[in-house]
């Protein structure tokens, strides 16, 4: 049996150049890409992924709101959901407009049938502690991709900056979800996590 086509996106501002895009099978090749300054990120993403039909997509940015935005009565916390208070990530709400392109991609690519996730790519580096530093400068873009492509035994495209970098750790999110091996966190209702 063929293995699905996973995507792992590092989503950013729309006209900053810094989205980027990891796609392929696990174990396959991968391919890279990137936006580049001035280009429209979604529509480089719906452009993309059209193309290539995938079957998972993990995105590095938040697809719900706090539980409190649809039952004020049962939680309290407008600010953070219970994802991101375990896993110590930014509130979707201090993300604001990116946060509202990415539940709007998300909603078009599930109407589509493909499944989308929420990844984060901080959390699988907490869990690995490489050893090696991770988002510092560009001279630690080699010794961290190393690690990691001896971590998930493959070899793995070169890269540019760390947009890149999150973008291949949210494909290795999404192929260790296809493998039931990716760990969930927070709570269904709200929205989850994946590491």
């Amino acid at each position: 049996m063929e293995k699905p086509l996973c995507v792992g996106i590092d989503f950013g501002a729309k006209l900053a150049g810094t989205t980027a895009v990891c796609m392929g099978h696990a174990g396959g090749q991968l391919e890279l890409m990137a936006t580049k300054k001035g280009q429209d990120a979604d529509r480089f993403l719906e452009q993309t992924l059209r193309l290539n039909g995938p079957v998972l997509i993990c995105i590095d940015a938040p697809l719900s709101l706090p539980m409190a935005y649809v039952k004020p009565m049962e939680s309290p916390d407008f600010f953070y959901r219970q994802a991101d208070r375990e896993a110590k990530a930014m509130s979707p709400l201090f993300l604001g407009g990116l946060t509202a392109r990415a539940c709007k991609l998300a909603h078009r690519w599930r109407q589509q049938k493909w499944t989308v996730i929420e990844g984060y790519p901080g959390g699988i580096v907490q869990d690995m502690k490489p050893g090696v530093e991770y988002k510092k400068d560009k001279s630690g873009l080699v010794p961290f991709m190393q690690h990691i492509s001896q971590e998930i035994q493959q070899d793995l495209p070169n890269v540019e900056s760390w947009h890149e970098v999150d973008a291949i750790l949210a494909w290795w999110i999404a192929c260790k979800y296809v493998e039931g091996k990716a760990r969930g966190i927070g709570n269904q209702e709200e929205g989850k996590l994946w590491i």
